[in-house]
């Protein structure tokens, strides 16, 4: 059986599981989706990062995951020279065994968006779950 969990926006699935496997849209900061945000008002990429990272751990732990679960994860930058920031980040969030990863640079529908992630779970032991 499929489950879902509710993404950011209604539109959008926030992840969609299988049996122990858990795949997530992407995930942006929230504070992105505030009204009136304009490139001039939004976070820095540092809050970025900070805020994808917590709405991606999010989603996964509604989903019976974590970030330590973690297969995959796929960050999508809006600058290259965004790029060491990121891999700051990211080797804090995961500082032993990190999940495979890709960066990309890209554009963005949204153009506030510095950064978005998307990752590739397994849901954690029954007994992580419960607590």
């Amino acid at each position: 059986m499929i489950t879902r969990v509710p993404g950011q926006l209604p539109s959008i699935s926030g992840a969609a599981g299988h049996g122990d496997l858990v795949v997530t849209s992407g995930v942006i900061c929230p504070d992105l989706l505030l009204p009136g945000m304009t490139p001039a008002t939004a976070p820095d990429i540092r809050r970025q990062v900070d805020g994808a990272l917590q709405a991606l751990r999010g989603v996964l732990r509604e989903a019976g995951s974590d970030l330590q679960y973690a297969l995959r994860v796929e960050a999508f930058l809006a600058r290259p020279a965004d790029f060491p920031l990121w891999d700051s980040a990211f080797t804090a969030a995961w500082p032993a065994h990190a999940p495979a990863r890709t960066t990309l640079v890209t554009g963005f529908a949204l153009p506030v968006v510095l950064i978005e992630l998307q990752a590739i779970a397994v849901r954690a032991p029954a007994a992580m779950r419960q607590r």
